[in-house]
């Protein structure tokens, strides 16, 4: 699950960078934004890795804190843009950004699903 949890992450990066590269209707200040969100993505690619190597509780207090915070900000980052923007978008620009959101929604359920998964295989060792 580690590696999908990545490359989930790492698609996110990719559809930032085209929606950054494709959006010509945007003023500085959103460009700026849209470099912040994916400042934040790179750094919880950069942090799920480097907390990898930590012991199973650890890295369930990771999960379940750390690596949520920054995810649910940025999903909040993204929603907000869509709406605010939406109207200065064309169609395929429309779509990348919801795609954009599906994608945080589905990274944050799969973080989600890994502390829990950990949790119960912790619970399951200790109660042998």
């Amino acid at each position: 699950m580690q590696i999908s949890i990545s490359n989930q992450a790492y698609q996110l990066i990719n559809h930032i960078t085209i929606l950054m590269e494709s959006t010509q209707y945007l003023d500085e200040i959103y460009r700026i934004k849209l470099d912040k969100i994916k400042t934040k993505m790179n750094e919880f690619v950069s942090n799920y890795h480097a907390h990898l190597a930590l012991s199973v509780r650890e890295f369930a207090s990771y999960l379940n804190h750390d690596a949520l915070s920054p995810l649910t900000i940025v999903l909040g980052y993204a929603e907000l843009f869509r709406s605010v923007h939406a109207h200065m978008l064309t169609l395929d620009e429309i779509n990348l950004v919801n795609q954009i959101c599906d994608a945080l929604r589905i990274l944050i359920e799969s973080v989600r699903n890994e502390y829990k998964l950990m949790i119960a295989k912790q619970n399951e060792l200790t109660s042998i």
